[in-house]
């Protein structure tokens, strides 16, 4: 009987239970459903910024500063995203395609922040009904 639990035990922490660990950790992904929690976790992170224009393209490195909430529920969430951009003309209000080296790309629509901040800043703003 002393044995059956050790082994019992022992069959908890195998590979199947870290398996089952793993899939509640949620993905920092961005070419899935967008929420708060995926960009909170990328806070502090750098992004490729681009954009087409005519005959060429925007190109700029972005670090995402600040990832704050308006309302959150289980149906909606209402947040906005801060990045400072490496670059120092600042971009038009537009679409951008967003890349991170790990968690993929989206498309945001960000607009300059003028002087609410020091430095090169843009804004996202996210009104998701999930």
């Amino acid at each position: 009987m002393f044995l059956g639990g050790i082994a019992a035990g022992y069959a908890g922490s195998g590979f199947g239970a870290g398996r089952l660990l793993q899939s509640k950790v949620p993905r920092r992904r961005l070419n899935g459903k967008m929420s708060y929690q995926i960009f909170a976790a990328l806070v502090g992170e750098t992004f490729t910024l681009t954009q087409a224009k005519g005959e060429g393209q925007y190109r700029a490195r972005a670090q995402l500063l600040e990832a704050n909430t308006v309302f959150l529920s289980a149906e909606n969430d209402q947040f906005y995203l801060v990045f400072e951009l490496d670059d120092n003309q600042t971009p038009p209000n537009g679409v951008y395609r967003l890349r991170h080296a790990t968690a993929g790309s989206t498309r945001l629509f960000l607009q300059p922040m003028g002087n609410d901040m020091p430095g090169n800043c843009c804004r996202a703003e996210f009104n998701l009904l999930l």
